[in-house]
């Protein structure tokens, strides 16, 4: 009987399976510049309107904060606090990006 409890407990966790922290929509300024954010499980897009998309890589999205690695080279901490989004590339300013409802 402890086993069948334990392959409940089990399959119930399979089925939940790890939660993306960073999934959905979210839109910010940086230095003047209106971007969109999208997070769809390991993918981290940033679109600005003219501009070609940077795309990223999280490294673990069931953690928070994280990293991630993006196109050109460069790499980000990314982290969730409340409803917002804070990407700080290496050696620049924080990005604070509001989730769209």
């Amino acid at each position: 009987m402890k086993y069948l409890y334990l392959l409940i407990a089990l399959l119930i966790l399979a089925a939940c399976g790890p939660k993306n922290l960073f999934d959905g929509s979210y839109e910010g300024t940086v230095e003047g510049m209106d971007i969109t954010v999208v997070v769809d499980a390991e993918s981290l897009s940033l679109t600005t309107p003219g501009e070609t998309p940077i795309n990223c890589i999280i490294d673990d999205y069931t953690e928070n904060p994280t990293t991630a690695g993006c196109t050109g080279g460069w790499n980000a901490s990314i982290e969730i606090k409340g409803k917002s989004l804070i990407i700080i590339p290496e050696d620049q300013d924080p990005g604070v990006f509001k989730r769209i409802e």
